[in-house]
């Protein structure tokens, strides 16, 4: 009779484990798949602001470029500032290398 009870001991005891395992692994499944979605949800809000992000470089970029334009900055230039284009931008400039070298020489004494 003491065998036949020390096997429904263990054996409650046995299924008591199982059950506490189960659970526990239910709750870690739980667990685990609430925080997967949490994480999915964060990288779709964070994907969704750098896409965001992006599209503002990009409209930046093609705003500064718009600023930057030849066009823009000769017409401010001329009808703003009263600016005119300089016809001899292609004139050579020449020096022989004796001044050359005494403009360095003389460069090089300032900042030294």
């Amino acid at each position: 009779m003491k065998n036949n009870s020390h096997e429904k001991i263990s054996f409650k005891l046995l299924t008591l484990a199982l059950v506490v395992v189960f659970a526990l692994s239910g709750f870690a499944f739980i667990y685990n798949y609430k925080t997967l979605n949490n994480l999915t949800r964060k990288k779709m809000n964070a994907e969704g602001r750098l896409k965001r992000i992006r599209s503002e470089v990009e409209d930046l970029l093609i705003q500064k470029q718009k600023l930057l334009a030849q066009d823009r900055i000769a017409n401010i230039a001329s009808s703003e500032l009263g600016l005119v284009p300089n016809k001899r931008v292609n004139e050579k400039i020449s020096i022989d290398k004796k001044e050359l070298d005494y403009i360095k020489k003389i460069v090089k004494s300032k900042y030294e």
